[in-house]
């Protein structure tokens, strides 16, 4: 069996976590993306979700291997 996690803190001068990871694990490789947020744009958290969800998500699976 093969376990993944990620560990997401939020920074100390910022209400809300900015940053966000993602990560595909298969039977044969893994592979793992971190997107950092800008803290100087409003909202960067869900741009940092949503390029993680998207970069691995639009990823062919025979790359994975």
């Amino acid at each position: 069996m093969t376990l993944a996690d990620s560990f997401h803190a939020i920074g100390k001068s910022h209400t809300v976590c900015q940053d966000a990871a993602r990560t595909i694990v298969t039977s044969d490789s893994a592979c793992g993306v971190v997107c950092d947020g800008c803290s100087s744009s409003p909202d960067s958290e869900i741009g940092a979700i949503l390029l993680s969800k998207l970069a691995l998500e639009s990823q062919d699976p025979d790359w994975l291997l």
